[in-house]
C-alpha cells in the first residue's frame, strides 16, 4: 500500500463516524484510492496543487476526498455518480482544480 498523501486515518474515520480499529486497513486502502481519484479527476500531482495553493493542500479536495472515501466506505460496491450527488457539492468542491489543470495544459 502506498501512502496517504493528504487524508490521515483519524480524519477518515470521523468523517464516517467510525469509532473501532477492526476496518483501518480497509479505510485506508479507501483513502488511498480517493486521493488517487481526485488527482485523476483534477489531472495535476500532489506537487502541482500544493504549489498552486500557496503551499498548502486545498481544503476543499480534502473534503471531496473524504467524501469518496465515506460513500466507499458506506457502498461498498459499485457507486454510481448519484451516490456523490447526494452527498453534495462534490463536483464544485474539484471542478476549481479541473480548469487549473485545462489551462495548465493549454498553455503548454
Amino acid at each position: 500500500m502506498q501512502n496517504m498523501q493528504w487524508l490521515t486515518l483519524e480524519l477518515i474515520k470521523k468523517q464516517s463516524r467510525i469509532e473501532n480499529d477492526y476496518e483501518n486497513d480497509l479505510l485506508t486502502l479507501y483513502g488511498e484510492a480517493a486521493e488517487e481519484t481526485i488527482l485523476d479527476y483534477v489531472d495535476l500531482t500532489y506537487e502541482e496543487i500544493v504549489e498552486n495553493n500557496g503551499g498548502k493542500f486545498p481544503r476543499r479536495l480534502v473534503l471531496a476526498s473524504l467524501m469518496l472515501t465515506d460513500c466507499s466506505y458506506k457502498h461498498r460496491t459499485f457507486a454510481t455518480p448519484s451516490h456523490l450527488e447526494n452527498q453534495g457539492a462534490f463536483d464544485r468542491l474539484i471542478k476549481p482544480f479541473m480548469t487549473l489543470a485545462f489551462n495548465k495544459k493549454k498553455s503548454v
